[in-house]
């Protein structure tokens, strides 16, 4: 809704501008350094637990202001949304709950019917 904003626009394009060099030698990083034009992102770089097994799209800007942060921004919830649907589709199908009892705890059920099911 705010995205094409006139009034919207008018507070946040050349406000704030910040070049790629000088986002590097302030040593920013995140939307900073995205915002400025800078295509570098954490998970691409030094990828962790299935970051390397997923395929976001890194936004990146291109005048360096506030509205290209903000546009990032907006990007980035889109990109969250894709990520947690390619986790999704990778999740193995069947019981996602341990059955051993050290780190799951029986059911209610279970423990009312054996005292033995609580034992570890």
């Amino acid at each position: 809704m705010s995205t094409g904003n006139r009034i919207w626009k008018q507070r946040l394009v050349d406000i704030g501008t910040v070049t790629a060099q000088q986002a590097k030698d302030w040593g920013f990083s995140g939307v900073m350094l995205r915002g400025s034009g800078v295509c570098w992102d954490l998970r691409r770089a030094a990828p962790y637990d299935v970051h390397d097994q997923l395929d976001p799209d890194v936004p990146v800007g291109t005048r360096g202001d506030r509205y290209d942060r903000y546009c990032i921004r907006i990007e980035e919830m889109r990109q969250s949304l894709r990520i947690i649907v390619q986790c999704l589709n990778q999740m193995p199908s069947g019981m996602i709950k341990a059955d051993d009892r050290k780190l799951c705890p029986p059911s209610r059920c279970r423990m009312k019917l054996s005292m033995e099911s609580c034992a570890v």
